[in-house]
């Protein structure tokens, strides 16, 4: 499924919705507006860690629906769980997954190219120091992803 987010599929989107949460819809995303929402938020989220919007794309997010509840509370709940992709072009539905929850939900994970978090560690960086210590401002993409190296 890749389904661009955009009033133009905005039937495309519902039936997909609908289809996966079935007569579910207290905890689920049961409209397409929800959806164009959570793009948006998508949209804010993603911009905010990599700061430009031409390098966007590729980042994915999944969204989990309902809100947390209480520990005492023991029953699952049925939510739904979308997973939206960023292109050049605009976010894209590319998965609705029916999911059981139970004290969690509202979950919010964002998925980043490697590119991408280097970027958005070297954006973090920008704005703080460590006090009494000196670190390269700058990180490589070698030097967060290389699970070869071994402390010596």
């Amino acid at each position: 499924m890749k389904i661009k987010i955009c009033k133009e599929n905005k039937q495309k989107i519902q039936k997909a919705l609908d289809e996966i949460n079935g007569k579910s819809c207290q905890h689920c995303f049961t409209d397409y507006e929800e959806i164009i929402e959570l793009a948006k938020k998508a949209e804010t989220k993603v911009f905010q860690l990599v700061r430009k919007k031409c390098d966007m794309s590729g980042a994915e997010i999944e969204i989990t629906s309902g809100n947390s509840v209480a520990n005492a509370y023991k029953y699952s709940r049925i939510a739904t769980t979308i997973r939206i992709l960023r292109t050049k072009t605009g976010w894209f539905l590319i998965n609705v997954i029916k999911d059981k929850i139970f004290g969690d939900g509202g979950e919010f994970r964002i998925y980043l190219t490697e590119e991408q978090a280097t970027r958005a560690i070297n954006n973090l960086l920008e704005n703080f120091s460590v006090i009494g210590k000196t670190y390269s401002t700058t990180f490589k993409k070698e030097d967060l992803f290389n699970s070869d190296k071994k402390d010596t």
